[in-house]
């Protein structure tokens, strides 16, 4: 998808509440979602993947440490660094 947009000059916003995947990651493998809730339907939340993203989320804590950023703010700061057409969109933290 990423060539055709800058072929097309298409921009994107890649959108994803931060709060709703990977900062909450370190609990949800201990927490799995109720029948209820539509979460544990989608594969991104399967045990298996959330211990694959906690892989990614250390690297990110590390980084993070060592750029006196948090793990959210590195990802951010990915992003950004990818493409100038590339603008994230993290939402709002739930309060």
């Amino acid at each position: 998808m990423i060539p055709t947009l800058e072929e097309l000059g298409i921009g994107f916003v890649p959108y994803s509440r931060w709060a709703r995947v990977f900062s909450r990651a370190r609990w949800m493998p201990k927490r799995p979602f109720d029948s209820s809730d539509f979460r544990s339907t989608l594969p991104r939340f399967t045990p298996e993947a959330l211990k694959a993203n906690q892989a990614l989320i250390d690297l990110l804590g590390t980084i993070g440490k060592r750029k006196k950023a948090t793990v959210a703010q590195i990802a951010l700061a990915w992003l950004l660094a990818q493409k100038p057409w590339i603008v994230p969109h993290p939402g709002k933290p739930r309060s």
